[in-house]
């Protein structure tokens, strides 16, 4: 099952962001398309794969635990904060994971109710 989803996510990335299967479950590259592939591919695994920080080694090789929280952290961060990086999130999800995104669009949907 997680094996799947990986590899719907993958393909979906290798499309948003132009860039190989190699450069998104690899560190060795620091390019920001590479990098901004990877933060989502690893926010991806940490949230919707239920998949830990310290686990996150065997399916991105060379990343370490600290490096998963910053990427996590940092993706947070810009998804309340640049539009642009909100809307590439919610075109992932919604090929990736259409549940997921339906529950994302969900809670938007009950935020925007109270605060109207």
């Amino acid at each position: 099952m997680i094996e799947e989803r990986k590899m719907r996510a993958q393909e979906m990335l290798r499309k948003l962001f132009n860039v190989e299967n190699e450069d998104i479950i690899s560190m060795k590259s620091r390019k920001i398309n590479k990098i901004n592939a990877r933060k989502f591919f690893n926010y991806y695994l940490w949230k919707y794969c239920n998949i830990k920080h310290n686990q996150m080694k065997f399916h991105i090789d060379g990343i370490h635990h600290s490096t998963s929280i910053y990427f996590k952290n940092k993706l947070e961060f810009e998804l309340t904060q640049y539009s642009q990086i909100q809307q590439d999130w919610d075109s992932f999800l919604l090929h990736v994971d259409h549940a997921a995104w339906r529950e994302q669009l969900h809670i938007k949907t009950a935020m925007a109710k109270y605060l109207i």
